[in-house]
């Protein structure tokens, strides 16, 4: 599956693309929601992991605007419990509390496939 992740922090996109490798997946990664934006828009992504906390355009943002495409992607958002009002989840297919390690990543991204299979 191919993955855009997006999150200012480096260290977190180093640990997302070092675990979505490790699971045999191809991963960009992008530090502002700019980025995200254009690459949402230019390329085909299975699914799309964004951080709550993007400069440029909101996760909020790039979630509705990915739901418009001809083939949506899966939404997965990085989030402190609490930090997404209930009127936003509709964007959203799945979460990913922080923190976290390789094997929530893992189930995060099975519980979006298995849903969009269903």
């Amino acid at each position: 599956m191919r993955f855009l992740v997006a999150d200012e922090d480096g260290g977190i996109r180093e640990t997302v693309e070092a675990g979505l490798k490790k699971m045999d997946h191809e991963a960009e990664t992008v530090s502002n929601g700019f980025h995200a934006s254009t690459l949402i828009q230019s390329f085909v992504f299975n699914i799309v992991i964004l951080d709550t906390k993007l400069l440029g355009v909101s996760w909020y943002e790039l979630a509705y605007d990915a739901k418009d495409l001809k083939n949506p992607p899966s939404v997965i958002v990085m989030e402190r419990e609490g930090e997404i009002p209930i009127h936003w989840r509709q964007f959203v297919d799945g979460f990913l509390p922080k923190p976290f390690g390789v094997p929530e990543l893992a189930a995060a991204i099975a519980a979006v496939t298995k849903n969009a299979v269903a």
